[in-house]
C-alpha cells in the first residue's frame, strides 16, 4: 500500500496517488500579470487568446498488484 502527502491538504493518505497539473503548460508561458486578460482556466479546461484551447483528461493504469489504478491528470491540445 501507498502512503504519500497531499499538496493540496497537508495531510497523509493510504492509497493510489494521483498526479495533475492545474494548468498546461502553455498557460504558464504566458506572463502572470496578464494571465486574467488573456486566458480563461477552469478546473477543466483552459483557453489562451480565443486561440489556444485545451481540455484535462485523466489517464488511468493498472498497477500489479492493487484494484486502484494509477490517475494522471493530463492537458490535451
Amino acid at each position: 500500500m501507498f502512503r504519500f502527502k497531499c499538496a493540496t491538504c497537508g495531510q497523509w493518505h493510504e492509497g493510489m496517488p494521483g498526479f495533475a497539473a492545474e494548468a498546461p503548460v502553455y498557460y504558464y508561458s504566458i506572463p502572470e500579470d496578464e494571465r486574467p486578460a488573456r486566458c480563461r482556466l477552469s478546473s477543466d479546461t483552459c483557453v489562451v487568446d480565443e486561440e489556444f484551447y485545451s481540455i484535462r483528461g485523466c489517464v488511468e493504469i493498472p498497477v500489479a498488484g492493487t484494484d486502484k489504478p494509477f490517475v494522471w491528470g493530463v492537458w490535451c491540445p
